[in-house]
């Protein structure tokens, strides 16, 4: 009996994840834990296979972080069946053990026909021990890179899976990424050609206005806020704008000093906005400055003058979009960099953290505005 409730978990897991897979129904899970940015350069190929198989009496399930519930549910809601949440801050801790087993009897009702986790960057415990803890006729996911989890656990990691895509190897923009893997899914391309965000913005009191977002997840990625009080001034006297700034709870410092810098026109809405209506915030303004964070990935897909601040992390992964298509958004990068072909730049920083924030210069960025705006 002691031993029992000593490895009581793991006999859980085996529990919630025995059932024959021959009893599979007609089920899709996609499994889609990542940050909002991840998120937004998916989920327009949710589309693709609602079509497909919703026709057939398929029902689409997603697991997704809930960090972005709020976007997904109005914006996807109707290509979906049924949606799963899951924290991933408190998925992640280290004694989660309850949290994770109640995930999976949620999950665990169903024995899927397939199950769908499309990182490139595959995670250890929000995505491969999901996916091997689930009853499913086909699970499908990249082999990937080891950007997320060391090389041990990678391993182990592939065994969860019975169709490990080889992703190709050139550098791609993350929506190919995507468009690649549920090509497999669906056993064609994918109609959907880029990512975008198709909403009626419900419109802001302010008529003309830039939107600031100093914030970041990692503190790397932070231009130096000094820069960002110098563009509030510079941008409301050049063109009159009032300055909103955005951002989470977190960011509330940030908009503090911006605002105390420039009371006059400067208005820190810094956790003061539910996501979707930060989309809105955006989709109404005149220009958003960002950081490399997940506003740019908002400010290219609703398609407003958008000005980021990377530092080349990943480069040609997520950021930059192809111009072609999104000749809005332009990034300011450091001064080593600039000049530099699309493959250069590719072949040196796709795979590393890329240059200090530092290094971008304000008077750069004040070049970019001009010529986009």
């Amino acid at each position: 009996m002691t031993t029992y409730f000593q490895n009581r978990h793991k006999w859980f897991e085996h529990y919630y994840s025995w059932k024959p897979t021959w009893f599979s129904q007609k089920v899709i899970l996609i499994v889609k834990t990542d940050a909002i940015g991840d998120y937004l350069l998916f989920r327009n190929l949710l589309k693709d296979i609602s079509n497909e198989f919703q026709p057939k009496g398929y029902q689409i399930h997603l697991l997704g972080n809930a960090l972005w519930k709020e976007l997904a549910e109005e914006l996807d809601g109707k290509f979906i069946d049924r949606f799963f949440w899951l924290k991933k801050g408190e998925f992640n801790l280290p004694l989660a053990d309850q949290y994770r087993i109640g995930i999976l009897q949620q999950l665990n009702g169903t024995v899927y026909e397939s199950v769908l986790y499309p990182n490139l960057s595959r995670e250890k415990l929000a995505g491969d021990w999901i996916v091997k803890h689930l009853s499913a006729k086909r699970k499908i996911g990249f082999k990937g890179d080891l950007q997320n989890q060391p090389e041990s656990s990678w391993t182990e990691g592939n065994k969860a899976y019975n169709l490990l895509i080889q992703p190709k190897p050139d550098t791609c923009f993350e929506f190919e990424r995507n468009r690649e893997i549920v090509s497999v899914l669906l056993g064609k391309e994918p109609n959907n050609q880029r990512p975008g965000i198709a909403r009626k913005m419900a419109a802001h009191s302010a008529e003309k206005y830039a939107v600031l977002f100093p914030g970041a997840s990692t503190p790397q990625k932070q231009w130096p806020i000094g820069n960002y009080i110098e563009m509030a001034d510079w941008l409301h006297s050049s063109f009159g704008y009032t300055i909103l700034v955005a951002g989470g709870p977190e960011d509330q410092k940030l908009g503090d000093e911006i605002s105390r810098a420039h009371p006059g026109f400067v208005e820190n809405k810094t956790g003061k906005t539910s996501l979707l209506e930060l989309v809105d915030l955006i989709g109404n303004a005149s220009l958003l400055l960002t950081n490399d964070t997940s506003a740019v990935h908002i400010g290219a897909q609703v398609g407003i003058p958008t000005v980021c601040i990377f530092k080349g992390n990943h480069y040609g992964r997520f950021l930059p979009y192809p111009e072609a298509d999104f000749p809005n958004l332009r990034i300011c990068m450091p001064q080593e960099m600039t000049g530099l072909s699309f493959q250069k730049l590719s072949e040196k920083y796709s795979e590393t953290y890329g240059e200090e924030v530092e290094k971008v210069g304000v008077e750069g960025v004040k070049e970019t505005v001009l010529h986009l705006i």
